[in-house]
C-alpha cells in the first residue's frame, strides 16, 4: 500500500524531481497510509468541511478523530480569539468607555441602562442620555459604542464582559460538540457581540 501511495505522489511531483529520483539523485517520497489519512483529515478540516464528511471520506464510523482535526485548525483558533475579545472592536469600545463621560451611579439621575447578556440581568453600569429615553439597540450589548452612554465609574463593567465570554464560551461548545469549525453564528456573533 505504502509502495502506491508512494508512486502516486511521485507522479504529481514536479518533472524534475521526477528525472533526479529516475537517476538516483534524489529519493522517493516516503508517505505512509497514516500520514496521507492524516493530511487529508486535515487538509479537509482547514477547507471548513463537517466532521460527519472527513469521517466519511476517511471511512471512519464515528465523529471523534474528525472532530480533533476540526479543532486543531488555525482558522477555529482565530474565530476562538476574536470571539473571546482579543479583537481590536473590543479594545476600542473599551478605550471608548475610558475616554468617554464618566459618572457615578449615585449622581446619575436619568436614565438607567438595563439589559440582559445570555441568561444575566445587568444593571448599574450606566446611564443613557438620549433625549427621547427610548433606545432602539439592545441594552448593554449596544451601549459601550453608543455616544449617549455614561459609564458608572462604580459600574460592574467586568461582569458584563464575563457573560459575553460565557455567552462566546458556549456558542463555540455547541459548535465544537457537532464538529462545525465554520459556525456561521459564531462570525454572526463577532460582528454583533457589541
Amino acid at each position: 500500500m505504502s509502495r502506491a501511495i508512494n508512486k502516486a505522489f511521485l507522479c504529481f511531483s514536479p518533472p524534475d524531481y521526477q528525472a533526479a529520483v529516475k537517476r538516483g539523485e534524489a529519493a522517493l517520497p516516503t508517505i505512509t497510509p497514516t500520514d496521507l489519512r492524516h493530511n487529508v483529515g486535515h487538509s479537509l478540516a482547514m477547507q471548513g468541511v463537517s466532521a460527519e464528511e472527513i469521517a466519511h471520506i476517511l471511512g471512519h464510523s464515528s465523529l471523534t478523530v474528525a472532530k480533533y482535526y476540526i479543532l486543531a485548525t488555525p482558522a477555529l483558533a482565530l474565530i476562538r480569539a476574536k470571539a473571546l475579545g482579543i479583537n481590536p472592536v473590543w479594545q476600542n469600545m473599551v478605550a471608548m468607555m475610558l475616554t468617554g463621560e464618566l459618572t457615578s451611579s449615585t449622581k446619575w439621575q436619568d436614565q438607567r441602562v438595563v439589559g440582559i447578556i445570555g441568561d444575566e440581568l445587568h444593571d448599574g453600569i450606566g446611564g443613557c442620555s438620549r433625549d427621547d429615553g427610548k433606545c432602539p439597540f439592545s441594552e448593554v450589548r449596544c451601549c459601550y459604542g453608543c455616544l449617549y452612554f455614561r459609564p458608572f465609574t462604580d459600574g460592574d463593567h467586568q461582569a458584563v464582559l464575563e457573560s459575553v465570554v460565557k455567552e462566546v464560551d458556549e456558542l463555540i461548545s455547541i459548535s465544537d460538540s457537532v464538529g462545525n469549525a465554520r459556525n456561521p453564528l459564531i462570525s454572526i456573533h463577532e460582528t454583533t457581540q457589541f
